[in-house]
Formats: structure tokens, sequence, C-alpha cells
């Protein structure tokens, strides 16, 4: 089973629901967007220090990922969004 068919659906707005369930599926094995996600939703609860090792995470398993470059960049130039 991959770990993308392990998570369930989350309810809107239930980010703690969401870190647990991700996780979760990054106890399968290494995955970019486990990992990418990690960070927007610990970037969504104002964790971007947080965030930003799980935004390089994903970058080391694929470098390519330009949406976690973005978020990282954005962190490194301090503007998250909640540091706006």
């Amino acid at each position: 089973m991959k770990w993308d068919e392990e998570l369930r659906p989350i309810p809107p707005g239930d980010l703690d629901a969401a870190l647990s369930d991700l996780s979760s599926a990054s106890q399968m094995g290494p995955s970019a967007p486990v990992a990418f996600w990690m960070g927007k939703i610990l970037e969504s609860k104002n964790r971007p220090e947080e965030a930003a090792q799980y935004y390089q995470e994903a970058l080391q398993l694929n470098p390519g990922m330009a949406d976690a470059q973005q978020r990282l960049d954005a962190i490194r130039r301090g503007s998250t969004p909640t540091a706006r």
C-alpha cells in the first residue's frame, strides 16, 4: 500500500488532524509530497522554521519541486503568509 492510499479525508480547517495523518504517512518512507504538505501545514500554523525543514526535505527528495522551493524562498525572505 502506498502512503497516499493511507490518508483519510481531513475536515477543512483541521490542520492538527492533517499533520497527524501526514506524520503517519511519513513513517512509511520518504516522500516529497508528504514533506511539502507538512511544511505547508506548519507554515499555516505560524511555525516557519519547522516548515522550512520540511520544504528542504521535499527538495532533497525532489530537487525540481518548484512549490517547495518557492515556499522555502518566501520563508527565507520573511514573506510568509503569517509574516504579512
